[in-house]
């Protein structure tokens, strides 16, 4: 399971953020963004992130996932049109001549910390 993998390096990252911004508090939550066709499955990288958030400040974080669809050109239609998932044809004209754009990211966009100001030690 590459949830693992990836749910290590987030942790790392966030742990990283923190220290560099001298974050003490406690995370409420962590946020990232999932491409559709990313292959991560969110709740094997929730369960992944929950064992592997080891660090004080991460104990009680929750990971918020936001899922982000694709978009498919066709090649014989040549309309563009986003998805959920993974097509094997078009969904305007039923071909199968389809390329995809994006989907496969998976990306850290926020931690969220009680009360932190910059320069608070506490």
């Amino acid at each position: 399971m590459h949830e693992f993998s990836l749910a290590q390096a987030l942790v790392e990252q966030v742990v990283q953020e923190l220290d560099r911004l001298g974050i003490q508090q406690k995370v409420h939550s962590v946020e990232v963004a999932i491409g559709v066709l990313s292959g991560v499955m969110p709740e094997a990288l929730t369960f992944a992130f929950e064992v592997l958030r080891v660090d004080p400040r991460l104990q009680e974080a929750r990971l918020v996932i936001r899922q982000v669809p694709t978009r498919c050109s066709c090649q014989a239609c040549g309309r563009w049109v986003e998805v959920s998932q993974l097509v094997g044809q078009c969904p305007l004209c039923g071909a199968t001549e389809i390329r995809f754009l994006g989907g496969r990211d998976l990306r850290l966009e926020g931690i969220e910390v009680e009360d932190f100001l910059p320069g608070d030690s506490t």
